[in-house]
């Protein structure tokens, strides 16, 4: 009773089924997703009001459309060994989290003075 009371307390809430893992890892995907295009447009509204951050926003899309692509082929690739199994689903949103995350963390980097400019956007 003890393991499982101190469990609950450092790990509240924390998924015990492959589906629940599953269901868990889906919902913090579409957060990353989220944060991901929050900072996409983010990034295209200050380059339509700073004359000077001038960014080309047809390459810009395409370029976020052509990785989109390229994350969505290493999920594919990384969960391929769990193919028909219940982790599937489990390994494949990891891989999308991780790769949006470090999107995400590129993109700050690659942004960051103009970024910080308008923190408060």
């Amino acid at each position: 009773q003890t393991d499982n009371f101190i469990w609950n307390l450092l790990y509240p809430n924390l998924p015990e089924t492959q589906t629940e893992m599953n269901i868990e890892a889906g919902l913090e995907f579409e957060n990353t997703e989220k944060e991901l295009e929050s900072l996409i447009s983010k990034i295209i509204k200050i380059s339509e009001e700073d004359v000077f951050f001038v960014i080309d926003k047809k390459g810009f899309n395409k370029s976020i459309i052509d990785w989109k692509r390229y994350r969505k082929t290493k999920a594919e690739h990384d969960s391929l060994l769990f193919e028909g199994g219940s982790m599937q689903p489990l390994m494949h949103y990891r891989s999308l989290t991780f790769t949006t995350k470090q999107k995400i963390e590129s993109l700050n980097k690659e942004y960051e003075t103009t970024l910080k400019k308008y923190a408060s956007c």
